[in-house]
């Protein structure tokens, strides 16, 4: 809640800064739920509880007011924020789109793809298994409007 005190230390902000800075590097973006992964694993490892996250995870309050804190740091550092800008530029809301990245390290796989526009339309889900046939039991009770496909590794390829 505004007005209480922080929960980190500066120096602690700091190093959660440059580890969302320096990943994508690496070539592995950091999202906010990623960002309260790390800081989740940071605190089971000092031994550290707070009252106010539960299990020690924080929220996504948290996680956004994470990036509104050091947005300027972020965005300085982060060149394709100033390509996207340049891109998008005059583009209408309801043509701009996010996915949402769904990670699995399994070999076998099923992938989800969501995604949403600027304005809050969303997408049809798109479901994408790994099997030798697809099985009419899984489109059973599927979400309006769900997409189905299968690909030879379940992940997508396009």
């Amino acid at each position: 809640m505004p007005g209480e005190q922080p929960v980190f230390s500066q120096d602690e902000e700091e190093l959660f800064v440059a580890h969302t800075i320096i990943m994508p590097t690496y070539g592995f973006p950091i999202t906010t739920i990623d960002l309260r992964c790390i800081v989740k694993s940071y605190l089971d490892r000092i031994g550290r509880r707070v009252k106010c996250f539960p299990n020690t995870f924080l929220g996504q309050d948290w996680g956004d007011a994470f990036v509104r804190r050091h947005s300027v740091v972020l965005a300085a550092n982060g060149e394709e924020v100033e390509n996207l800008e340049h891109e998008l530029d005059g583009l209408p809301a309801q043509n701009i789109w996010n996915i949402y990245q769904i990670r699995n390290s399994s070999k076998a796989c099923t992938s989800l793809m969501v995604s949403d526009n600027v304005v809050g339309d969303a997408a049809p889900l798109f479901l994408n298994y790994k099997p030798d046939k697809l099985w009419t039991i899984w489109l059973e009770n599927r979400p309006e409007g769900a997409r189905y496909n299968m690909t030879e590794s379940g992940w997508f390829d396009q």
